[in-house]
């Protein structure tokens, strides 16, 4: 009655999908009918990495803007 052996966390490819987004989209269409619990976790970690990508480069954009903007007004 020895214990399994240790398996990888799930969340190892949730990290891994959200620091390399298209590994971890590349991994999701890979492992989506074999593996569904781990397709899940790459396929969440590169759409958050993914989302979060967005939302700073609109940040940045509307920071740049605002900066243009008050240097042009001297």
């Amino acid at each position: 009655m020895g214990e399994p052996p240790p398996t990888q966390a799930p969340s190892v490819w949730a990290v891994l999908g959200f620091f390399i987004p298209l590994v971890g989209l590349i991994l999701w269409m890979i492992w989506k009918n074999d593996r569904p619990g781990d397709a899940g976790m790459a396929g969440k970690g590169a759409l958050v990495s993914a989302i979060i990508n967005v939302v700073l480069f609109i940040l940045w954009i509307v920071f740049a803007g605002i900066l243009f903007a008050a240097s042009g007004s001297y």
